[in-house]
C-alpha cells in the first residue's frame, strides 16, 4: 500500500488555522497551540480587510428590442398576430428551466424554425412571481436582441389570452432566402 503525502499549509492558511485553534478548548491533557506572532510579523491574508471590489457592469451595445415590435409586418398580419389569428406553428414551453438552460433552448428552438421555414411560433415565458416580473420574462427581449436571432425575427408581441397572455409571446420569423 503506498503512502499518501500530506499537502503543507500556506502561510495564509496556517495563520488562519492557528487563529480557529485558538478559539476552541483543547481536550485534556492537551497542550492549548502556541500565541500568534504580534501583528507585525503576520502576513497579510488577501482581500481580508478590503472593501469587496464592485463587478464592472456588463453594457450591451445592441439594445434589446421592445417586446411589442409589429412594424415590421403590415397592418393585417400584424393585427392577426397580434389577436392569435395567424396559426401557431411550433412552441416552446420555458416554464421550470433555468436561465442559461432557457436561453440555449430558446436559440435552438429560434434557428430551427427559422431553419424549416416556420412563420409563427409561440414562446412560453411564464408569468414569474404573480407581479408579472419572472426571470425568463424580463431576460427575453435581452436574448431576442442577440444578433444570432434578431436576424431570425421579423415581429414579436405579447400572446392573445387563449395562447397565455403575458407569460407568453408570439414570434413571427423571416423567411429563409
Amino acid at each position: 500500500m503506498t503512502e499518501r503525502r500530506r499537502r503543507t499549509l500556506t502561510p495564509d492558511e496556517d495563520v488562519a488555522w492557528t487563529g480557529l485553534a485558538r478559539t476552541v478548548t483543547p481536550l485534556r491533557g492537551r497542550p492549548r497551540p502556541a500565541p500568534l506572532p504580534p501583528p507585525a510579523a503576520r502576513p497579510k491574508i488577501a482581500g481580508a480587510l478590503a472593501p469587496p471590489e464592485k463587478p464592472a457592469k456588463k453594457k450591451n451595445p445592441v439594445p434589446p428590442p421592445p417586446l411589442e415590435s409589429l412594424s415590421n409586418l403590415d397592418g393585417r398580419n400584424a393585427e392577426r398576430l397580434r389577436k392569435g389569428k395567424l396559426p401557431v406553428e411550433a412552441v416552446l414551453d420555458m416554464h421550470g428551466l433555468y436561465q442559461g438552460d432557457a436561453h440555449a433552448a430558446l436559440v435552438s428552438f429560434v434557428t430551427r424554425c427559422y431553419a424549416v421555414q416556420r412563420r409563427c411560433v409561440l414562446v412560453i415565458t411564464g408569468k414569474g412571481d404573480g407581479r408579472g416580473k419572472g426571470v425568463l420574462k424580463s431576460n427575453l427581449p435581452r436574448w431576442l436582441g442577440e444578433p444570432s436571432l434578431r436576424q431570425c425575427i421579423v415581429a414579436v408581441t405579447p400572446a392573445a389570452p387563449q395562447h397565455g397572455g403575458g407569460g407568453a409571446f408570439y414570434l413571427y420569423l423571416k423567411r429563409k432566402r
